[in-house]
């Protein structure tokens, strides 16, 4: 009897063995994080969604954001990305920068959201005839080079810089132009709520003065027209801005741009209107065609080069079209035939 008991405990303490392996493999494959995201293409967002504008037309099609899907390089996400062509792995430092933190990411990805729809929302109105006015303008840190000696952060807001009031970008870059090499620069910052100071050494390069410093700008505009925008908190950055200005516009205008079409694309859109190109255009047509989009808007140059590459090789039924402007897709759109 004391052997039957002696071997059914030492059955039992080898089944827990195993079990607490494959526990233990599972976690590790769950959960442990290697430097590597993983890319793929996400679903198609219908804007009307993300934007409300009072007493809108209605539209009987859509205008639609493609995005790119981003997965944590696990372990087992990577085995699977091995083995599906449709899932990309990607080194952590090719997707956020050596000297930065996904914290800054995500607050530059925040402020170039609010800038593209700002500018998105000025096209818009402008281009249907309605007027508008801009003011409280702020002056962000989005990007800090290696190269920048300073201890401003990115998300900081520019108040003055040596003691001159700021009222548009391009004063801070004339006046840190105007200065020699490895000049102190002052500048009076907004952080966390609070009222500090920070500085920053210039340097040369290509016969310029620079601090290594990138900027972003939001404003307030006000209008009789009232529009709100929906994003969620992790959609973020200007990719969207094209798209979103045809969204506004022809929720303003009598005549419905979409035709009764599934229309997606993607670009940035700056406040002249010129539309600019964008990363991961492989991810974002997949999306569309996934989604049995009818058109696809894809930026001119080489963002139009690659997507049209796939669209032939994989003979996909989804209308390509190259747009340098605003102006050249609402043509577009305005004389479509079935």
């Amino acid at each position: 009897m004391f052997n039957k008991l002696y071997d059914e405990i030492k059955r039992i303490i080898s089944a827990s063995k195993v079990f607490v392996i494959i526990i233990i493999l599972l976690t590790i494959l769950l959960n442990i994080k290697l430097p590597y995201y993983i890319e793929s293409s996400g679903k198609m967002i219908d804007l009307k969604t993300r934007i409300d504008v009072k007493d809108s037309y209605n539209s009987k099609g859509s205008f639609n954001m493609t995005y790119v899907a981003q997965r944590p390089g696990t372990v087992l996400n990577l085995i699977i990305a091995k083995f599906n062509k449709d899932w990309d792995a990607i080194k952590k430092k090719d997707v956020i920068y050596d000297n930065e933190t996904i914290k800054d990411e995500n607050i530059r990805g925040s402020i170039l959201l609010k800038q593209s729809n700002n500018d998105a929302l000025t096209v818009a109105l402008s281009k249907a005839h309605i007027p508008y006015t801009e003011n409280n303008l702020k002056i962000y840190i989005i990007y800090l080079d290696k190269k920048s000696n300073t201890d401003l952060k990115v998300g900081d807001e520019i108040i003055e810089v040596d003691g001159i009031e700021i009222k548009n970008h391009k004063m801070i870059i004339e006046h840190i132009r105007s200065l020699s090499k490895d000049t102190i620069v002052k500048f009076k910052i907004k952080r966390n709520n609070k009222i500090k100071v920070a500085e920053a050494k210039t340097f040369d390069y290509d016969g310029n003065t620079l601090i290594g410093a990138m900027l972003g700008t939001i404003k307030d505009v006000k209008t009789n027209q009232q529009v709100k925008f929906n994003f969620k908190s992790n959609e973020y950055g200007p990719s969207a801005g094209f798209m979103t200005t045809l969204q506004i516009y022809n929720s303003l205008v009598k005549k419905d741009l979409t035709n009764g079409l599934k229309i997606a694309g993607t670009g940035t859109i700056d406040s002249d209107g010129n539309v600019g190109n964008i990363d991961g255009v492989k991810y974002k047509l997949k999306g569309a065609i996934n989604s049995k989009a009818d058109i696809f808007f894809v930026p001119a140059g080489d963002n139009y080069k690659e997507a049209k590459k796939i669209v032939e090789k994989n003979n996909y039924k989804i209308k390509l079209v190259s747009i340098k402007t605003f102006d050249q897709a609402i043509n577009y759109l305005t004389d479509y035939s079935k």
